[in-house]
């Protein structure tokens, strides 16, 4: 919790909606399908090569996804 709230507005905000959304799927845990799990492994390679988009580009994402 303290990098997160050291983390710039935007990025705050896509951590509280990541919980939010864990919080309404109840207590039922979460299975990763082979498809979600290799795709979380890729993000975590390009994070550990420093290969992040920008601010803009997420708030960009999030304009276009949000429900």
């Amino acid at each position: 919790m303290e990098r997160i709230k050291k983390r710039p507005e935007a990025r705050r905000r896509d951590v509280v909606d990541v919980l939010e959304v864990k919080e309404q799927s109840g207590s039922a845990d979460y299975m990763l399908t082979a498809d979600e799990r290799d795709a979380v492994q890729i993000g975590l390679d390009q994070a550990n090569r420093g290969e992040f988009i920008s601010d803009s580009e997420m708030e960009a994402f999030w304009r276009r996804n949000r429900a």
